[in-house]
């Protein structure tokens, strides 16, 4: 099996209080693993969180706004969101990463006869 990362950034509603108002917009991935056929499933959430940071540390490459795996009960509800209301956008990336997927093979295949016949 493959494996990508779906991402969402600042779209993926906690909260679905009606269908003009959302709470709870958070940022972050979720890997996808995934068939040729179209099969997927997620192997992990990661959420965006912000880290306060001292003097001293804002000085060194620490980042703010480190991705960390989603905690409980995030993990939960973002599964639930993309199993479920956001089911046609992982389906339909998954799809694409598939299409990506044959087009890179294709390419490799045409490079390794074109170097195959270099070599002769």
């Amino acid at each position: 099996m493959n494996t990508f990362k779906f991402e969402f950034c600042n779209e993926m509603p906690l909260v679905v209080i009606d269908a003009n108002t959302t709470a709870g917009d958070v940022d972050g991935h979720a890997e996808i693993e995934y068939t040729r056929d179209g099969d997927w499933g997620i192997i992990g959430i990661y959420i965006e969180c912000y880290r306060h940071r001292s003097f001293a540390e804002r000085e060194t490459a620490i980042d703010p706004w480190p991705i960390v795996e989603a905690p409980e009960p995030f993990n939960t509800m973002i599964r639930d969101r993309l199993e479920n209301g956001w089911y046609a956008r992982v389906q339909n990336a998954v799809n694409e990463q598939i299409s990506s997927d044959l087009e890179d093979a294709a390419e490799q295949r045409a490079d390794a006869r074109r170097d195959a016949r270099m070599d002769l």
